[in-house]
């Protein structure tokens, strides 16, 4: 051990003596996150570590590179968190330590974290560890007993894991009781430890186009003498045992992206590549407010969201002392600003009058086809509250989301801002922007709505996560942007033109891909692409017979805590369609063999719907919607039960108070429904003005479907207007199906995810309703759910409905814009598009 590894270890000896802190004070403290991160006293630090660049000898043992350890998205997954940390958590800059590529070694690592998290937390300060790079399982040697059966763990791969050699026996990674020792000698349980890693996954995995972080062997070997040192102190210290690390959780929570039996993966986009995971959930950080989704709810859709990516179960795994049903039910993980943001200004050019912004706010679909004249508001977080707090209150009255004729709730004190802005020092460039959580939802909607007094920017380029913006040239002059201002979304602008686009498998030989690419040109509205070059919605490929899962998978122990693999279908023939993992479709391949012309005809209308799923995907705006519309879910046989809650958070209007929402216990995963099981959605409109709704979706089979409102038939018409059916009176709510029908809906077809999206309009979607009803069969005064792939194609009706919002849109916005008329120009404050996931079970 050489001298500069023994001074670090005598000073963490040192160090860790003088706060002597044990497990029965670690053990009693209770205090939710909510309340920590609210208090403008705690401390927040957080050590983030993300790794691309491994050399090969990580990973296969040898000096070149392996294909399949390379990553990409680590280090955006850093920036991710760092951006929400320092704007929405209020974290400061210097408090935020970052290990990228080379610098994140193991002594670095286990350094950092002695130093900057242990040495400097206090009890009640917040901290954040962050891990995005590979993960392992590895057979651990016991050094007492060289002969004895290695011990099988996981660890966290850093730069410098090399591989043990005859020459080099020793294994260089931080191990998971390492991690856990580290955790554990935190005088705070105020602790989340983030880990976007896996320990092995099916080998099917391997061929696809997400990269899998995990190693894909197992090493063997004893642990570096510095590491076995390290963790003597550390349980000295705690006064803990090995023993008790198996049998006791880690302080605070423990995130990992995926549960030991699945892989966790990255994602290439439009312009850069994300852990699904990290980018999912950070994305559902931005967009919660201070009354808003608990941590767990976040959790869930991040989860489903990575899913339907994938086509595997990605089931995040939340554990640690607070991760129990009660304290998730509990638990709050705040942000230190009242408002739910899409980003931030993070930086200044020369250009005074242009500035970068942070756009990791936005769902990765959507941000991977953001037209480049869209709109933001910039705001400043830090002086919106006080600003709004001076103004005279307007009274909103509205009903409860209980029953239909539930009891009235005391009416909803609203407060208008000032005439003038409120103008604030800028942050530096360097600087976080803090302030404390209330209780009271700060009322945005005539504060946002003052175009002449707040400073609106349009989206002139955009790489990645981060964009290029210019001021609106007809607002007034003299209103500065400022480092550490919100970015909030106003007018979402999409083309016109947005095709699916296909990946061609690698695995395919050159004639077919030349007959592949002949085919695909025929057919409009779909594009082709090198598969794992550049972003792709889904793979065409050939089947191939199902391969063993890995050695990682073989060797790994029954875990019965965790979910095991689904098995997947293997009488896959012939071409068809995959996720980007290469997991299959369903119903997209034929029994028989066929040519690659003949299979690409035959998945045409496949094609149809999955546009249409994109189409719709697009529209998501749960965070940026300023329509005060709320959306439930209710399952009502085999027994009654609240699955899901969706509510707008930029909402001018406090949602009421909901008896559904109480009885709604979110356990972090997505909500599974049997096949045969009978739902409805309650939308409740808590605006001011009326709303007209639609639902679209998806089934588990890859159908789109649509469901309107029963419509009464008009005079000397067959039936009446279903967009004025669904319109929604202020303080109202329908229910779909209508609790006065005969209608059921019934959830039907295979395993899988289905998604469903609840739409609400300022103006009737019209030519949706028109749309539908060509599909659609009427039965006595109801209007039926229609399978929309039956009879129509489904891609014409979310078009349609693009269309409804878009002319809505354009009317609403009273602004002067440069938005062009070949686009789709989506106004937030016109529409609201509430997404719901759940798995159905055959």
């Amino acid at each position: 051990m050489n001298y500069t590894r023994r001074a670090f270890l005598r000073q963490a000896a040192l160090l860790l003596a003088s706060i002597g802190v044990s497990q029965t004070t670690m053990a009693a403290a209770a205090h939710r996150y909510s309340q920590s991160l609210a208090k403008p006293t705690a401390r927040k630090l957080a050590l983030l570590v993300g790794i691309d660049q491994y050399p090969g000898n990580v990973c296969d043992g040898t000096s070149s590179s392996s294909r399949k350890s390379l990553l990409s998205g680590c280090v955006t997954d850093v920036r991710l968190q760092r951006e929400l940390l320092i704007h929405r958590f209020g974290f400061n800059p210097d408090d935020v330590v970052t290990l990228v590529n080379e610098d994140a070694t193991r002594q670095a690592i286990e350094e950092s974290f002695l130093t900057h998290l242990v040495g400097q937390a206090r009890s009640g300060d917040v901290v954040v560890f962050h891990f995005s790079g590979l993960g392992s399982k590895v057979r651990v040697i016991d050094p007492d007993d060289p002969d004895g059966e290695p011990r099988m763990s996981t660890s966290l791969v850093p730069v410098d894991g090399v591989l043990p050699t005859d020459d080099q026996p020793f294994l260089n990674d931080v191990t998971a009781d390492s991690l856990s020792l580290l955790v554990r000698s935190l005088q705070t349980d105020q602790v989340i430890t983030f880990l976007d890693t896996s320990y092995g996954a099916p080998q099917q995995w391997l061929d696809g186009y997400v990269r899998l972080r995990s190693r894909t062997t197992i090493p063997q070997g004893r642990l570096h003498p510095d590491e076995l040192e390290l963790q003597k102190q550390l349980l000295q210290k705690i006064r803990g045992s090995r023993e008790s690390l198996k049998t006791s959780p880690v302080p605070g929570l423990l995130l990992r992206a995926t549960d030991l039996s699945h892989g966790a993966v990255e994602c290439l986009w439009d312009g850069f590549s994300a852990g699904l995971f990290t980018y999912a959930l950070t994305q559902q950080l931005w967009w919660l407010d201070s009354e808003a989704t608990s941590l767990s709810a976040g959790i869930s859709l991040a989860g489903a969201r990575a899913e339907r990516v994938i086509g595997e179960p990605y089931q995040p795994v939340l554990s640690g002392t607070k991760s129990d049903k009660l304290a998730i039910k509990s638990h709050r993980f705040q942000p230190s600003q009242p408002m739910s943001a899409d980003g931030a200004v993070t930086g200044q050019n020369n250009d005074i009058a242009s500035a970068q912004v942070f756009l990791g706010g936005l769902p990765a679909l959507v941000l991977a086809n953001y037209g480049t004249t869209s709109v933001f508001q910039l705001v400043q977080p830090n002086n919106l509250h006080r600003a709004l707090s001076e103004t005279p209150p307007v009274t909103m009255p509205l009903a409860d989301a209980g029953e239909q004729s539930a009891d009235p709730v005391e009416p909803t004190q609203v407060e208008a801002p000032p005439v003038e802005p409120t103008q604030v020092e800028a942050p530096p460039v360097d600087s976080a922007t803090s302030g404390s959580a209330t209780s009271d939802k700060p009322i945005l909607g005539a504060f946002l709505n003052r175009s002449t007094q707040l400073c609106f920017v349009q989206l002139r380029s955009h790489n990645g996560i981060y964009g290029q913006v210019r001021p609106i040239n007809s607002q007034p002059t003299g209103i500065p942007i400022e480092v550490g201002q919100f970015v909030l979304e106003h007018i979402r602008v999409l083309s016109k033109n947005i095709s699916l686009t296909v990946g061609l498998d690698a695995q395919l030989e050159r004639i077919e891909r030349v007959d592949a690419t002949s085919a695909f040109s025929s057919i409009s509205d779909l594009s082709t692409v090198v598969a794992g070059e550049q972003f792709s919605d889904v793979l065409f490929g050939k089947s191939s017979p199902p391969s063993s899962e890995s050695e990682a998978m073989d060797d790994a122990p029954a875990d019965s805590a965790e979910s095991q693999p689904e098995s997947r279908p293997t009488d896959n023939k012939g071409y068809g369609l995959f996720y980007l993992s290469r997991v299959p479709l369903p119903n997209m391949f034929d029994k028989g063999d066929e040519a690659v012309k003949t299979a690409v005809q035959r998945l045409e209308p496949k094609f149809r719907n999955l546009l249409a799923a994109k189409l719709l995907r697009l529209t998501d705006n749960q965070g940026s919607s300023q329509l005060g519309v709320r959306a439930t879910l209710e399952m009502l046989v085999p027994q009654e039960r609240i699955l899901m809650q969706q509510t707008t958070f930029r909402a001018p209007w406090n949602p009421p108070e909901s008896r559904l929402a109480q009885l709604l216990v979110n356990d972090g995963k997505v909500p599974s429904l049997a096949t045969g099981s009978k739902i409805r959605y309650r939308v409740q409109n808590y605006g001011d003005r009326p709303v007209y709704c639609v639902v679209l979706g998806i089934d588990s089979d890859g159908n789109v479907f649509a469901v309107y409102p029963p419509t009464k038939a008009s005079k000397g018409t067959n039936h009446g207007s279903a967009a004025d059916e669904s319109m929604i009176l202020p303080g109202e709510m329908l229910t779909l199906p209508s609790s006065n029908t005969s209608a059921e809906w019934t959830v039907n077809g295979p395993g899988g995810l289905a998604e469903t999206y609840v739409i609400c309009s300022r103006a009737p979607l019209t030519r949706t309703a028109e749309e539908v009803s060509k599909a659609t069969r009427p039965m006595g005064n109801f209007r039926q759910m229609s399978m929309l792939s039956d009879s129509l194609d489904p891609a014409d009706v979310m078009h349609a409905m693009l269309a409804d919002v878009s002319e809505a849109s354009r009317r609403e916005a009273s602004e002067k814009f440069d938005l062009a008329s070949d686009s789709y120009a989506l106004h937030m404050a016109s529409y609201a598009s509430l997404s719901f996931i759940y798995r159905v079970v055959p």
